[in-house]
């Protein structure tokens, strides 16, 4: 709970919501490297499942690194970067449409499709196994209060950009 101490108020470690949304990242993740590893695979390329899962569910668009910074609310260095890593393994290319020579549209390779559908079952089996013993409905609890978060902190932004 929220406490006092000399004024100022703080929450105990146990009751952090950053601190808990954090930990629970990070151990999904490694869980997803470990079978990553386990397979024989570079465990480093699970960093970037979340993007390739992006191109794969829109791979009927014409997608573009402004798109991807837009969406998924990265800096145009860091998408630079992680689309550079991607193509040089082969999972992604980057085409220069007819219409604007400027811009690189990016595509999934059918090695990239497969590392998607290798992705979606990994993360399907670590969302298996984080929702254990968890009842449906306190599930649907979790994702509204969620939701519920996110816009506040949204709202702050959003404010404080004004």
């Amino acid at each position: 709970m929220e406490k006092q101490e000399n004024g100022c108020r703080f929450f105990s470690t146990e009751e952090v919501v950053g601190f808990h949304t954090h930990e629970l990242s990070k151990k999904m993740k490694t869980c997803l490297q470990n079978m990553a590893e386990d397979s024989g695979e570079d465990p480093g390329a699970v960093t970037h499942g979340w993007l390739i899962g992006y191109l794969y569910d829109h791979r009927d668009t014409d997608i573009y690194q402004k798109d991807l910074e837009d969406k998924l609310h990265l800096a145009k260095s860091s998408i630079a970067t992680i689309l550079q890593s991607l193509e040089q393994t082969g999972y992604i290319r980057r085409e220069t449409p007819s219409h604007d020579a400027r811009q690189k549209k990016v595509v999934l390779t059918p090695k990239g499709c497969e590392f998607e559908q290798v992705m979606r079952r990994r993360i399907i089996a670590t969302e298996t196994l984080v929702r254990q013993g968890i009842p449906e409905e306190d599930m649907k609890t979790f994702f509204r209060v969620m939701r519920k978060m996110i816009q506040n902190v949204d709202s702050s932004i959003n404010k404080n950009k004004a």
